[in-house]
């Protein structure tokens, strides 16, 4: 006989109280170069403050806007014309705390002169949350929350032994713009995300040459995490969706709300950075002569994808329509441009999947009709296929022979499958006689306009002095060694390369220009 027994359930605990920021003021704050000017959302004049100088110091403050107050974060002004040299980073700061809607300061307080002072102590502002300023005090190791409306203490939280704060430099990096419009500005610099109405997020460096990521309860300083990262290099802090993007000098890490690490990544020079969306990371690293975009998913925190490129850069990311935009260049020769990026591919938000590719002159916002045309318009920057030549068609190896007295075997080479080319973008053309050097043509790209088709020729040219055989509408050898032309016929720049062999390269530019603009080869 079996006895079942059936226990109730204990009590649930109750889940922690949503925290939310107070409501914006709708106060508009701007500077100028004596004051400062607070305007309601009908951009009436409210007040204006007495002397920016005064207030804040000599050089422009960092500021939050906190519901009803503003907070500035400025250096101090100098009491002794001899203090002006100092550096920003070793002089005091002054932190001010005004109401936004009358301009009124409410109270005021200085620093003093670089972290290690030896008397009254450095310190700066984190953020605000909890009806208070959060302000960092590194060489006493310790975190202050004042109130906001007099200045008191409301709570101290100690950093564990032997750790210090890594300070201003890495936490004031890296800054988050400002989030509601009703409280915009020029520039907001304090980074708020550091600081959430729920927790506060610092990097601290201690003992032994370890670095770890605290997080403390915004209203109490209770500390509620301690994570070993090991950034290698100069140090920037910034909080993203939740997300701590750890960026150096030479590696970049990646840790979720959770705690996890969920990427790291070291390199000899690490041109890094991350972008985070609702069910993705987006992580940008470069190693050596290539640049990788890694996906990560946030609910697994596995990575989901890898895209690698020659050079790459992070440009945006459109909520709305879900999708993540990266700069990138086309493989070598294909559209160089000055300034190197001339191409977004355009990702999945969720996924990392290639949506689509838009090319110059095309922009982000064409992104959504690149998609619907399909078949590589976007990639060519909405040039019809059918305005590419073929670049075997422009050079054959019957007129090349006429020229040289060599023969030659082509070799049509494909160009990325984005373009929806149906035709080649470079052909080669191997000689048959041993002692004589290969030929290329490649079209380099064929542009919207012609004055876009001259900006690039203006790019292409690395000679000390710039010049070239005259053919087409413009045509440049591409570097001393005249071995290679550049050339332009309306809208299409393409390159002849015969590197070696200075003759062949301007026998075969000559033909190519002849195609270009009509004509027919001497074969």
């Amino acid at each position: 006989m079996f006895l079942l027994l059936v226990l109730a359930p204990g009590p649930r605990p109750a889940p922690a109280p949503v925290r939310h920021p107070p409501p914006p003021s709708g106060i508009t704050v701007t500077r100028n170069a004596t004051a400062y000017e607070g305007h309601d959302r009908a951009d009436r004049l409210l007040w204006r403050s007495k002397s920016t100088r005064l207030m804040v110091g000599d050089r422009a403050a960092d500021r939050l806007l906190y519901g009803r107050s503003l907070i500035l974060d400025s250096v101090a002004a100098a009491a002794d014309p001899d203090e002006e040299h100092y550096q920003a980073e070793e002089r005091p700061r002054r932190i001010t705390v005004l109401d936004a809607t009358t301009g009124v300061v409410r109270w005021a307080i200085t620093s003093g002169r670089g972290e290690d002072d030896g008397g009254r102590p450095y310190f700066y502002v984190l953020g605000a949350a909890g009806g208070r300023t959060i302000v960092d005090v590194p060489a006493l190791g310790v975190i202050h929350a004042l109130d906001l409306a007099d200045g008191t203490l409301g709570w101290e939280t100690r950093l564990p032994a032997g750790c210090r704060s890594l300070g201003r430099d890495t936490h004031m990096n890296g800054n988050s713009e400002a989030g509601d419009d009703s409280d915009r500005s020029e520039d907001w610099d304090i980074p708020r995300e550091l600081v959430t109405e729920d927790e506060i997020t610092l990097l601290v460096h201690c003992e032994g040459g370890r670095t770890r990521l605290l997080r403390f309860d915004s209203h109490t300083g209770a500390p509620r995490a301690d994570i070993a990262v090991a950034p290698a290099g100069r140090t920037e802090l910034r909080i993203e969706r939740g997300v701590a993007v750890i960026r150096a000098q030479n590696s970049i890490t990646l840790v979720d709300p959770a705690g996890r690490v969920i990427f790291d990544r070291v390199s000899g020079e690490c041109y890094c950075d991350a972008l985070v969306t609702p069910a993705a990371v987006f992580a940008l690293w470069t190693d050596d002569d290539r640049a990788s975009v890694t996906v990560i998913r946030r609910d697994s925190g596995r990575a989901v994808a890898t895209r690698t490129y020659r050079n790459a850069w992070i440009s945006g990311f459109d909520e709305r329509r879900g999708l993540v935009f990266v700069f990138r260049s086309w493989p070598y020769p294909l559209h160089q441009e000055v300034g190197g990026f001339t191409t977004l591919d355009v990702l999945d938000a969720s996924t990392g999947r290639l949506v689509t590719v838009v090319s110059q002159p095309l922009t982000e916002d064409d992104a959504v009709r690149a998609i619907a045309e399909g078949g590589g318009w976007g990639a060519r920057g909405g040039v019809p296929a059918t305005a590419w030549p073929d670049p075997c068609a422009l050079l054959s190896p019957e007129a090349l022979t006429a020229r040289t007295g060599t023969a030659y075997r082509t070799i049509p080479v494909p160009g990325p499958v984005e373009l929806g080319l149906t035709t080649p973008v470079s052909c080669r053309l191997l000689p048959l006689r041993a002692g004589r050097l290969e030929v290329t043509v490649t079209v380099n790209w064929v542009y919207a306009s012609e004055a876009a088709a001259d900006e690039t020729m203006s790019g292409l040219s690395q000679r000390s002095t710039p010049g070239g055989p005259d053919l087409a509408d413009r045509a440049y050898w591409v570097d001393d060694l005249e071995d290679a032309v550049a050339l332009r016929a309306r809208k299409t720049v393409v390159l002849v390369e015969a590197l070696g062999e200075k003759d062949t390269a301007l026998r075969a530019a000559e033909l190519v220009a002849a195609r270009l603009e009509g004509g027919v080869d001497d074969a």
